[in-house]
């Protein structure tokens, strides 16, 4: 199937990151890990605006009131409307050298579920996934993890799913809503190493997995039993993340990097380091907002 792939920002990024659609204000933020600011792209005006933070910023949430969660290179911040000093909510592997928080979702009870993982050698298994409530409750739902990445939440919330970067797979663990716990971790799908690494990652209303290719050149959909449904192959080499935006959540916006290329991958690729749209790819599901409860 020919896919129509548009470049909407040109942007450059060292690593794009956690494109989130936010209808209330009728954009989709996203980051770039590489730089302390929250960009956006209004898809009705078609213009980009880049807003400066006092943080480096690794992935984005929703929180209500026009906040905004930050997922940041030293711990998890709240960010409010017309600021730039964002303020520390926890951080919870602070003094232990080289660990630094990655990426993160909301559960379907208003948690942040974020991860961790070793910036000095990627490959050790010293990552951990945690989750924090409104209350400031900090929980651990899994440690030993090389890399974990992308994170995504099953349509009714019963699964959450996880892409351990450096093990080349995605993991699902059952999910407790009640008491936001996870537990039995099974592999749900290996990446072959030349497909790339698994990186950032959605679900979508129908519960596909929609994950995004560390120097892949594509996307991969998976069904709910982990079936390969469909590859999308992209004209750049680093696809970060995938997610659902627009007011009818069908267009899918891609980030992508520039980050680790060689010469030749930086000459072969559109537009790297860009923010790209697929338009009518499927049917989202919204962002959950941290600190609300939506089921």
């Amino acid at each position: 199937m020919d896919t129509d792939i548009e470049l909407l920002v040109d942007a450059k990024a060292t690593c794009g990151e956690s494109p989130i659609w936010d209808p209330d204000a009728g954009l989709v933020f996203w980051a770039d890990t590489a730089k302390a600011v929250v960009h956006s792209w209004d898809p009705v005006g078609k213009t980009a605006q880049t807003r400066t933070t006092d943080r480096i910023v690794r992935a984005i949430a929703r929180a209500d009131r026009g906040r905004l969660v930050l997922v940041c290179a030293d711990g998890v911040y709240m960010l409010e409307p017309g600021s730039a000093v964002a303020v520390l909510l926890c951080d919870p592997e602070r003094g232990k050298a080289g660990m630094l928080p990655d990426d993160g979702t909301v559960d379907p009870f208003g948690r942040l579920v974020f991860n961790t993982f070793n910036a000095d050698k990627l490959d050790d298994p010293a990552g951990s996934i945690y989750s924090i409530d409104i209350e400031g409750r900090l929980l651990t739902l899994d440690t030993g993890l090389k890399l974990p990445n992308g994170m995504a939440f099953s349509p009714d919330g019963k699964y959450l799913y996880v892409a351990e970067m450096f093990a080349n797979r995605i993991l699902r663990y059952d999910y407790d809503l009640a008491s936001g716990l996870a537990s039995n971790r099974q592999v749900f799908a290996e990446v072959p190493p030349a497909d790339g690494m698994p990186d950032g990652l959605i679900v979508d209303a129908e519960g596909f997995v929609w994950n995004a290719h560390w120097a892949g050149w594509r996307l991969t959909r998976y069904a709910s039993d982990g079936r390969i449904d469909r590859i999308i192959e992209l004209p750049f080499a680093i696809a970060t993340c995938p997610g659902f935006g627009g007011p009818d959540l069908r267009d899918l916006y891609i980030t992508s990097a520039m980050m680790g290329l060689s010469p030749e991958e930086l000459g072969r690729s559109r537009s790297p380091g860009g923010l790209f749209v697929i338009r009518g790819a499927g049917r989202g599901l919204e962002e959950g907002i941290f600190g609300r409860r939506r089921c």
